[in-house]
């Protein structure tokens, strides 16, 4: 089990390359969190301007997958796999907000950020919580038969296009936190 605990860890370091590559203004360094026994599975992106607030931090403004744990990925029992642009009801209490205020502002950005037809695709209407966007994503199942074929690269370049796509919400949490948009 350790081997293949080690390819799933090998998998989300390209993962993390990948979205570093394709969004370098996402340049805090945040942990991954996909295997260790006390966390549910997270994958987490930010930029450094987001932390402001309040420094490092394990429940950071991110854009994050969650539930990717390898043992959980099979398990019916467990929470599936999830897909959302978050900040944390502290961080909006700090900007003087409600949550539910800050999560109304997302997702009527995601609305003019995303193509109608992505945003249709993409963004789950269905799940609300506070400031948060949820996005529609794989199931357990189907991310563990991603792993198999081709050494994980499906596996790589579908939770890199599943970043892809919630960093084009990246401006809207940049205008929550009063920070200037990335220029390369």
């Amino acid at each position: 089990m350790e081997r293949v605990r080690a390819k799933y860890n090998a998998l989300y370091a390209q993962v993390s390359k990948g979205v570093k590559h394709a969004h370098p203004e996402l340049d805090a360094n945040l942990k991954l969190f996909f295997t260790q026994r006390e966390a549910a599975g997270n994958i987490r992106f930010a930029r450094k301007g987001w932390l402001e607030l309040e420094g490092e931090t394990d429940d950071p403004p991110c854009l994050m997958m969650s539930c990717l744990r390898l043992d959980w990925l099979g398990d019916e029992l467990q929470s599936p796999p999830s897909a959302l642009v978050t900040i944390p009801a502290r961080f909006a209490k700090k900007l003087g907000k409600k949550p539910s205020d800050l999560g109304s502002q997302l997702f009527a950005r995601a609305r003019t950020l995303l193509k109608p037809d992505e945003f249709d695709r993409h963004v789950d209407t269905d799940e609300t919580d506070g400031a948060d966007v949820y996005f529609h994503t794989k199931s357990g199942r189907e991310i563990l038969d991603l792993i198999n074929p081709d050494e994980g690269k499906g596996l790589v370049e579908a939770i890199v296009e599943q970043f892809n796509v919630m960093a084009k919400l990246i401006p809207a949490v940049d205008e929550i936190f009063g920070i200037e948009p990335y220029s390369k």
